[in-house]
């Protein structure tokens, strides 16, 4: 060949495609570690797709009507006057209020805290439906029948055409309320639901003044209307300080989640991406490895470096195709799988579809990760000289790169992940930059930690083979062969060990904050909390509270008032005391006795700039403070002297600790003296976080599973790609008189080896993150168990194993003869 003649991109792309062929068992596992990560990130980003496309298209449905305003309790007369100019005019509203309460369905039973939602019939909702069992039950609606969920039968035992208690009163059970549109608008969600009109929540007696409601005007645009933009303005000018959302909008607090968790799961999937291109770069090496004798032969014949780079290049590009178009097939499945996991928290799921730019995106991330990390290898042909075909029996130790060539490929690489990392989240760019610099921190960590954990185990198993001659056979064996010519060690223990850390990583994360969720509340502190106490009642609660068995400290009773300070956009939380309650610990300033002050918590002070000396209510703020978060207090923001505060409605709310066998003989005994008052049980609440933590987690898990499957895939690739050195080992061990099952011995050893090791280095990472995040971050102990780290690396293993195999039992079945003919 002269090197002034031009190698034609159709002849490198033949040239490229033959030596795919001839390879294919070396790259058919790296294909499918791209593709788990391809389907991952498409399905996620498709999922996304597809719930952006519901929140759009069923806009309307979802708020239940045209518009929606975060309303007051109750309208100023100027509010009251604007709603009603704009009923003449063709634009009809309705009110939805939410609340908290205690439901019973016998004397003799436990109550349950349950949401309830007055909506009418009539008019509820303007857009979509409430599917209800049986079918049109919401039409039959009245003030003393409900709608319960399944959720609030399945507790109570009860079924359609029985009683049921709400506030001391009887409401007949008329149906199944199976689903509501604007579910996602809702304010509160704490347990089961009862859907009931307008008259029915009034009977219950909840709605007091100070009472912890939620309220929600809805409206609905009739043919004569005026434009909506002029509609929605004259709402904000009417109800300035509350929150007004047309369905064009959307529901911008579900699409920030809902950007978030793509965020995630993207970064997640792509760190599933980021092993299989490892195992590209790695299967690659080997590759070139077995061809440096023709690589060295067409150098001699005048190729220049760039036409062989081209040849490997476009091998490197049709991997990355290749895996790339099996993973746009797996990420059906992908997102198929994910509405079924959040199936429990959403009222509607979007209708899946084909979308092309999560397909692009996925597909663009998997080539773009591929000849990312491969290019350094590919840079190494520059290495090899001519006369490597005169020494066949060269070191593949002494084929390598130059350094300033490896560090400037290794940086490229360090900023493309990055760039990627940045272009797949949903976040705006300061938070995005952000976020791909501490996954790119994390993964450069995470490796250079295994490459050393890697070197460390070689140079160990070097060391024992050589000074341990009596060891067991299997053992010095299968020590031998994770250093064997060709060994991908290293590249293994990178992709099990990235993915082992990341999944244990999630789980002691979530651990952790259950864990301290279940023990966060110290000896003496409330576990059960009463809220909308009547001021009239607060004496007689009290005197119920004080002779209830199982009481473990005093009642604690705060009185609390809601204020609006200037330019605030909410209401704060307000409460009168003579000195600083326990549980609250002065930063700045000082408390007065006998003085008219106020002081606010340093969130309220950092939020509202306020400082030393402002006036708040006509008083001096003369301190700031902190609240014990599981205190009672912590819930105020405002503390002030006896007298600032008298003129303002109040609300009592209270908390007592009681041994937990007697917690449901409380909530019966207070629901039989007093049934509007709320009775919050602390084990319940955190019983529901801990199902929408789980649920989460198992989104999580889903997802980190295609990294922890594609170092699998890795293992079986590296094994593939020294099938022949396997084979001619195997001849020789079986000529030597080895059988079967020793020489699997052999083999389990390794890959046993390289699992419980990649685990064990996985396990340290990941409780090293932990640590970083719990600490630094959410400030949580981190109660770590010796448990999940041994069953880790115990599967860790065990994968290992059954991957090691899966690509290697058909080679004990080769007679010798044929393997030591062909030599």
């Amino acid at each position: 060949m002269s090197a002034r003649r031009r190698l034609r991109w159709s002849t490198a792309l033949v040239l490229a495609g033959r030596e795919l062929r001839s390879a294919r068992a070396r790259f058919a596992f790296v294909v499918v570690a791209v593709a788990l990560g391809v389907g991952a990130l498409t399905g996620v980003r498709s999922f996304s797709q597809s719930f952006r496309g519901m929140l759009l298209t069923q806009a309307r449905a979802l708020m239940a009507g045209d518009i929606s305003l975060r309303a007051p309790a109750e309208e100023t007369p100027e509010q009251s006057a604007a709603l009603a100019a704009l009923a003449r005019e063709g634009v009809i509203s309705t009110r939805i209020t939410e609340s908290v309460s205690m439901a019973q369905a016998q004397p003799l039973s436990d109550p349950v805290l349950t949401t309830l939602k007055a909506v009418d019939p009539r008019f509820y909702p303007f857009a979509g439906a409430v599917t209800t069992t049986p079918p049109g039950a919401l039409a039959k609606l009245d003030d003393n029948s409900v709608l319960a969920s399944p959720d609030l039968l399945l507790r109570t035992g009860l079924a359609v055409g029985a009683t049921l208690s709400v506030g001391g009163e009887n409401f007949r059970i008329a149906g199944v309320d199976q689903a509501e549109p604007d579910r996602l608008n809702g304010g509160l969600g704490i347990g089961p639901r009862l859907l009931m009109t307008p008259g029915g929540l009034r009977r219950t007696g909840i709605l007091q003044l100070g009472s912890q409601i939620s309220s929600r005007l809805v409206f609905k645009l009739g043919s004569n209307a005026p434009p909506l933009g002029e509609v929605e303005a004259r709402l904000r000018q009417a109800f300035r300080r509350e929150r007004v959302e047309d369905f064009r909008h959307g529901n911008p607090t579900v699409e920030r989640a809902l950007d978030h968790s793509t965020t995630f799961l993207s970064l997640i999937s792509l760190m599933a991406l980021v092993i299989g291109g490892v195992g590209v770069a790695s299967a690659m090496h080997a590759h070139l490895q077995a061809r440096l004798d023709s690589i060295a032969t067409m150098k001699v014949l005048g190729a220049r470096t760039a036409q062989i780079l081209r040849i490997y290049g476009l091998q490197t590009l049709g991997l990355g195709l290749a895996g790339g178009g099996v993973g746009l097939a797996l990420s059906a499945i992908v997102a198929r799988v994910l509405p079924a996991l959040v199936a429990n928290y959403f009222p509607a799921l979007p209708k899946l579809e084909w979308h092309w730019w999560p397909a692009i995106e996925g597909l663009g991330a998997g080539v773009l990760i591929t000849l990312l990390f491969t290019v350094p290898t590919l840079l190494q042909v520059r290495s090899i000289k001519p006369g490597l075909i005169l020494r066949r029996h060269v070191n593949a130790g002494e084929w390598h790169m130059r350094r300033p060539a490896a560090w400037l490929s290794g940086m490229a690489l360090a900023a493309g992940v990055a760039a990627l990392a940045i272009a797949l989240s949903d976040e705006p760019w300061r938070v995005a930059a952000r976020d791909g610099g501490y996954f790119v921190a994390a993964l450069l960590v995470a490796m250079a930690a295994l490459a050393g954990v890697t070197w460390l185990l070689l140079l160990v198993a070097r060391a024992a083979v050589g000074r341990w001659p009596r060891a067991p056979l299997a053992l010095r064996h299968g020590m031998a062969n994770l250093y064997r010519p060709g060994s991908l060690a290293q590249a293994v223990m990178m992709a099990l060990g990235v993915g082992v850390m990341f999944t244990l990583t999630v789980f002691l994360l979530q651990r952790a904050l259950l864990g301290d969720l279940r023990t966060g509340t110290p000896r003496g502190v409330a576990n059960v909390f009463l809220i909308d106490i009547p001021q009239s009642q607060t004496a007689a609660v009290m005197a119920l509270l004080e002779h209830q068995a199982g009481l473990e400290n005093a009642p604690e009773i705060l009185q609390t008032v809601r204020l609006r300070l200037p330019g605030a956009r909410r209401e704060i939380s307000a409460a009168t005391f003579d000195t600083p309650p326990s549980g609250v610990r002065l930063v700045q300033g000082g408390w007065r006795t006998g003085a008219r002050e106020v002081a606010v918590s340093q969130a309220l002070a950092n939020a509202q700039r306020i400082r030393i000396g402002d006036r708040i209510e006509d008083a001096p703020v003369t301190a700031i403070f902190q609240a014990e978060p599981h205190r009672m207090v912590a819930r105020v923001e405002l503390i002030a002297s006896p007298g600032v505060l008298k003129n303002l409605p109040a609300t009592v709310n209270g908390g007592v600790r009681v041994a937990p066998a007697a917690i449901p003989g409380l909530e019966r005994d207070m629901y039989a003296a007093f049934p509007t008052v709320t009775v919050v049980n602390i084990a319940d609440v955190i019983e529901r976080v801990e199902q929408v933590v789980d649920q989460i987690a198992l989104v999580v898990h889903f997802i980190a599973f295609f990294a922890v499957f594609a170092g699998a895939i890795i293992l079986a690739s590296s094994v593939a790609g020294t099938r022949f050195r396997r084979m001619r080992e195997i001849a020789i061990l079986k000529t030597c008189g080895g059988t079967k099952g020793r020489i699997a011995a052999i083999f389990s050893t390794e890959f046993l080896l390289l699992g419980g090791v990649a685990g064990s280095a996985g396990c340290l990472l990941a409780v090293g993150f932990t640590w970083v995040i719990v600490h630094r971050l959410l400030e949580v102990p981190l109660g770590l168990s010796a448990l999940p780290c041994l069953a880790a690396i115990a599967g860790t293993a065990a994968l290992a194993v059954a991957a090691g195999w899966a690509a290697c039992a058909r080679l004990l079945s080769t007679k010798p003869l044929e393997i030591l003919r062909a030599e």
